[in-house]
């Protein structure tokens, strides 16, 4: 079967994948162990966002989703630094850094997501302008990295949105396999497929499938942070 060789474009969206890919604020937030994270969108508390925070900048220490009130509460942090990071999704993240010192009364702080949202609004936007590139029967294929031999990038995270919509319809999220092959079934219509990885800048494709559509997919994903 033709392989259609793609080298996907790349765009700078706020991807968080791991704690090296975090980027944090220069100052330090002074905290007290007790401390309380608010996730604000829009101007308004944000429910069932993710926050994750890691101890020392990098080592996981505990995750939680907002409650009805967009407040994740983590346990009685040990004085220290901590990056703290908040992810609507792949695309939509901000982080913080605090510096916790000894004491029991309870710290507010909060983190704002709306520029970041706006911001993945307006890249979507651009994004629904480019043309279709890839036309194939089935949305299967391998995602690879850039060297001559192009090595598999296991575990490659995909995420499938539909193109032409007024609003950002996500309708499938899935992972490359180990030996970084992917392949789900789509009707026929136009999408972007968004393929993220750590260490990788993510890649995004505009394609259709239909029915006179051939070859696999082959994403070509380029080195560095998102």
């Amino acid at each position: 079967m033709k392989i259609a060789n793609i080298s996907a474009c790349c765009v700078l969206l706020a991807s968080v994948v791991c704690a090296e890919d975090v980027t944090v604020q220069m100052k330090p937030l002074e905290s007290s162990s007790r401390v309380q994270v608010t996730v604000i969108l829009g101007g308004k508390p944000s429910k069932g966002v993710k926050v994750e925070f890691y101890s020392d900048g990098r080592q996981f220490f505990f995750s939680a989703l907002t409650d009805e009130h967009g407040i994740v509460t983590p346990p009685e942090l040990v004085p220290g630094d901590y990056n703290v990071v908040a992810a609507l999704d792949e695309d939509v993240s901000a982080s913080l850094r605090l510096h916790v010192v000894s004491g029991h009364k309870v710290s507010k702080v909060s983190v704002d997501l709306t520029e970041r949202f706006a911001q993945s609004r307006d890249e979507l936007q651009r994004l629904e302008k480019l043309p279709i590139r890839d036309h194939v029967q089935a949305f299967q294929g391998v995602v690879v990295d850039p060297s001559p031999f192009g090595a598999f990038i296991p575990s490659a995270k995909i995420r499938i949105l539909r193109k032409g919509s007024e609003e950002e319809i996500v309708v499938l999220r899935l992972s490359a396999d180990q030996r970084g092959h992917f392949s789900a079934q789509l009707a026929d219509g136009l999408y972007i497929g968004f393929f993220y990885s750590p260490g990788f800048r993510t890649a995004v494709l505009p394609f259709k499938v239909t029915k006179d559509g051939s070859g696999d997919l082959r994403i070509i994903m380029q080195i560095g942070h998102t």
